[in-house]
Order: C-alpha cells, then sequence, then structure tokens
C-alpha cells in the first residue's frame, strides 16, 4: 500500500460488492497495440493478464465530503491490463461500462477514462454476489454465483498471481494526446472464492479479444474496500511513493489530513 500523500485525494469512495475475473493473455502484440505510449504490459512468471471486475461505486465524495449529485453510487464494470510504467506497477482501462451519464462524462473529462455508459445490475449479497449487462447485438454479460472459501495470504505475498492480480493501485490513462496516471489507495481485498454458477465471456468477445486471452477458471470475490483516489497527472510527475499504512492501520489516527470525517 503506497502512494504520493503531499496532496489530499480527489475523491474518496467504497468498491463494494466486487467479482474479479481474470484473463490470461495468448496474443500479447495485439494487446500491447492498444497501451498509451510509455506503458507496457506486466508480466507474472513470464505471463500477461487481462481481468473484468464488476462492482458497485458507493458514496463518492469529493475531497471525502461532498458526495457527487446523481453520481455518487452506481454498478459498474473494469476491463482491466496489468501493465508497468518503468518500476511501478498498475492497471490500463480497456473499458469501463458505467451505469450513470454523469459519471461517465467526468471520467473521461478528469482521468481520460474509456468510460461508456451501460446500464449495469449489480446485486448486493454477499452470499450471491453477482453482475449482469445487456451490451447489444445479443450479447450478454453474466457472472454470478455462491460464496465459497476465503483466500488469505495473497495480501502479505507480493510474488503470489493473486497479488499480481488484485493488489495494483496506480492506473494508467490517455488523457489529452497524453500518457496520465492516478494514484489510488485502499486496504488489501477481503478475498473469497466464488463457485461460478453462470459466467458468460461477452465483454470479451464485444472488445474483439477472444482470440488474444484465455480465461481462467478461479473466480474471486469482495464484499469491498474503501479508497481514496488521487488526480491524474502526466507520466513521470505522480509524487514519489511513500508508506502510507497511516490511514488503514488500526491504530491510525483520523485522517484529517484527507478532509475526512
Amino acid at each position: 500500500m503506497r502512494s504520493g500523500l503531499a496532496d489530499p485525494p480527489l475523491f474518496t469512495v467504497g468498491w463494494h460488492h466486487a467479482i474479479f475475473e481474470h484473463y490470461r493473455v495468448t496474443d500479447e502484440a495485439a494487446l500491447a497495440a492498444r497501451l498509451p505510449p510509455g506503458v507496457e504490459l506486466d508480466h507474472h512468471e513470464g505471463a500477461a493478464y487481462l481481468s473484468v471486475v464488476s462492482f458497485r461505486m458507493h458514496e463518492m465524495r469529493l475531497r471525502g465530503r461532498w458526495r457527487l449529485p446523481v453520481a455518487h453510487s452506481y454498478p459498474q464494470i473494469n476491463i482491466r491490463l496489468y501493465v508497468r510504467a518503468g518500476d511501478r506497477a498498475g492497471v490500463f482501462f480497456l473499458r469501463n461500462l458505467v451505469s450513470s451519464h454523469l459519471a461517465t462524462w467526468f471520467g473521461r473529462w478528469l482521468y481520460g477514462m474509456p468510460y461508456r455508459y451501460q446500464p449495469v445490475v449489480s446485486g448486493r449479497s454477499r452470499e450471491r454476489p453477482s453482475c449482469r449487462a445487456k451490451l447489444g447485438d445479443g450479447r450478454r454479460h453474466s457472472i454470478w454465483g455462491a460464496r465459497g472459501q476465503p483466500l488469505t495470504g495473497h495480501e502479505r505475498d507480493p510474488s503470489s498471481l493473486l497479488f499480481f492480480l488484485v493488489e495494483r493501485y496506480p492506473l494508467y490513462s490517455l488523457r489529452r494526446a497524453g500518457t496520465h496516471e492516478a494514484q489510488m489507495l485502499h486496504p488489501p481485498w477481503e478475498l473469497y472464492e466464488l463457485e461460478v454458477e453462470e459466467r458468460t465471456h461477452a465483454i470479451i468477445e464485444a472488445l474483439g479479444l477472444a482470440d488474444a486471452v484465455e480465461p481462467i477458471e478461479q473466480v474471486q470475490c469482495s464484499p469491498g474496500v474503501d479508497v481514496l483516489i488521487w488526480p491524474a497527472v502526466p507520466l513521470g510527475q505522480m509524487p514519489a511513493l511513500v508508506a502510507s499504512d497511516r490511514f488503514f492501520s488500526a491504530d491510525a489516527e483520523p485522517p484529517a489530513v484527507l478532509g475526512l470525517k
């Protein structure tokens, strides 16, 4: 958990009822061609990865205080690649399906994110997580099942594949014809196996990636995390990374520096 802490975060938000679907990249050239300048595919034991992450944005607030009108809570699906810019490992989003017109506009404007408005239905059951969306052309995204056994240990093992796939913080984007980066910070995910009862790969097909990736059978779910998000800055201008345990440790003081109550 690292972040540049010279300034307070721009947004605080909860990422609730998350589901993680993973894919191993089989055609790296096809995906590398979609990356912005200065960003390259990252690898774990020689393999590159893509994930589809479904979740519900909850109580998004500006500077931790002011709830965003209309766009404070809504379901979202992120399709992300695991990348690296120099020594910083992060994610690059190929597509964000967002159930809020206002959030779609803000995401494009503030962060250069490939947001697209899309009605998404995200279940709110901790025991039976689910997410569905009609994508058009007869395609339907669907992932649901029963929460299984807890997954532990990965959060303390940076060499593990599960750490590689879920504990990723900086995001990279192409904004105003230049590569940008933004720091995010949250505690480690509380993860569980998802005993899948239905899973389509419609989003992968819709992006034309069916021949470039192969699905990994294991799927994870989480009740969620609280997240701090900093503004996007040009690549290479993000503050130096410093330890930030003070925000989430059990004995941490209230983070007044963030303007949080």
